[in-house]
Parts: structure tokens; C-alpha cells; sequence
């Protein structure tokens, strides 16, 4: 995932994040993530368990009944 973040194609696209992006960005992300209550983030892995993006719902609002979805994903050659 640390990988993921640190391609800068991929991370000039994205509002939130800073390249390079540290190890420890990425492990505050994963556990802050874990008690976020606004926002769901799943790992997308292909069939050998290899992690090549993400899929998230964020900025729940509960009283509007909306949410944002972002899906970021790397590019994969044979596919």
C-alpha cells in the first residue's frame, strides 16, 4: 500500500495526499481509519491477495442520508 501512495502518478491525483508519502502517514491513515465513523475504506486485492487500490465511503451524513465514494486504483498491465 505505502508502495500505492509513494507513485506520484497516482498521488498528484489525489486531494489528501502529500508524495512522498511516509511510513508513518500511512500507519496514522490505517489506524485512524479503524475508528473513523464518517468514512469506510476497503483494500482492493487481486486473486494472488496483492493489494492494488481502494475503495472508500466518506463524509457520511447521516441526517442528508449521503456519503462521497472514491475508487483509486493502479494501473495493471494484461488485464
Amino acid at each position: 500500500m505505502k508502495d500505492f501512495a509513494e507513485d506520484e502518478d497516482i498521488s498528484k491525483n489525489l486531494l489528501f495526499t502529500r508524495f512522498p508519502f511516509s511510513t508513518e502517514n500511512m500507519i496514522s491513515f490505517i489506524k485512524s481509519s479503524w475508528e473513523d465513523k464518517r468514512n469506510i475504506h476497503y483494500a482492493i486485492a487481486n486473486e494472488d491477495d496483492e493489494y492494488i487500490g481502494t475503495i472508500s465511503l466518506k463524509n457520511f451524513s447521516y441526517i442528508d442520508k449521503k456519503a462521497e465514494y472514491a475508487i483509486v486504483t493502479r494501473k495493471i498491465i494484461g488485464v
